[in-house]
């Protein structure tokens, strides 16, 4: 597989999405994956529970804590075993749309509302998860079971190997990488070292991403609850990044959402002094994304 890496602009189809979609169970079920990540060796893999009926974005987010990635970028869903060919048939995030990826006429449909048993019903059965359309991590998903009717959360009993570094430049920038961290004498291995931090590649902590997943689980029911309670709430959910729900949710465990709080002009000023302040004097000027290890300082803005 050799997923292209420049820009893409996606053509989005309307309802048709149900002639790609196998209808729902009348009963989930609890599905066993083997997601492996494509083009890399010794393999990147991970064995994976889930009940049929998760639905694609929060699939997406399982994946993320399983794998170990940061859920910095863009992903996709995809039938078949080339993401960006001109006939392939993806799940999009919205945001794909907005930001306006894909030259290839491929076709589009938004993830949501999605159950992966709508694109997987028997074992051997496979989709292509792709995530960060720069370095194009594609993950093949196969559904290796179908372990029962007792339908419970998302874990992950095996894999190993740890995941790459963010940005690291796909499959072939993440061989390159693990050669300059393996010798000493490299001209680059000093200034790599820093940039990947204490990186281990053989690393995988099987009870450290169940934990997660049992905390996101948690996280998630407190946000679903909060939002019921409070449709400001609801709005500022979807407006926050993934990986600052858990912070948010925090947060939110600890408020009483349905006691009436009487803020006057004051309070509200103080307050958000220096969240105004901060509006004001970076305006647009300040760069907050940036991809891959720089040797410069061309990151930095001028805020003042």
């Amino acid at each position: 597989m050799s997923p292209g890496s420049a820009h893409r602009h996606l053509r989005l189809v309307g309802d048709a999405s149900s002639r790609y979609r196998h209808p729902p169970r009348e009963h989930p079920v609890q599905y066993r994956l083997r997601v492996v990540l494509c083009d890399i060796e010794p393999a990147i893999w991970r064995t994976l529970e889930v009940p049929s009926s998760i639905e694609l974005p929060y699939l997406h987010d399982v994946l993320q804590i399983v794998m170990g990635w940061e859920d910095y970028h863009l992903h996709k869903f995809v039938l078949g075993d080339e993401p960006w060919a001109h006939d392939a048939v993806s799940f999009v995030m919205q945001s794909s749309l907005d930001e306006g990826f894909d030259d290839l006429p491929s076709v589009n449909h938004l993830e949501l509302d999605v159950r992966l048993e709508e694109l997987l019903t028997e074992p051997g059965e496979s989709i292509i998860y792709l995530y960060d359309f720069g370095d194009d991590w594609a993950h093949q998903l196969t559904l290796e079971a179908i372990v029962g009717d007792d339908i419970s959360g998302a874990s992950c009993p095996d894999g190993a190997r740890a995941c790459p570094p963010e940005d690291c430049g796909g499959p072939h920038g993440y061989a390159d990488l693990l050669a300059v961290l393996a010798d000493t004498g490299h001209p680059e291995h000093q200034h790599m070292t820093a940039w990947a931090g204490p990186f281990d590649p053989e690393h995988f902590d099987r009870d450290a991403i169940n934990q997660t997943l049992t905390a996101r689980t948690r996280n998630g029911e407190t946000l679903r609850s909060a939002a019921a309670a409070s449709a400001l709430v609801a709005d500022l959910i979807t407006r926050v990044t993934p990986p600052a729900l858990p912070a948010l949710a925090d947060v939110l465990s600890r408020a009483d959402l349905n006691q009436t709080a009487d803020v006057d002009d004051a309070t509200a000023t103080a307050a958000m002094a220096k969240i105004i302040w901060m509006v004001h004097h970076i305006g647009d000027r300040l760069k907050l994304t940036g991809w891959g290890p720089s040797t410069s300082g061309d990151h930095r803005s001028d805020a003042s």
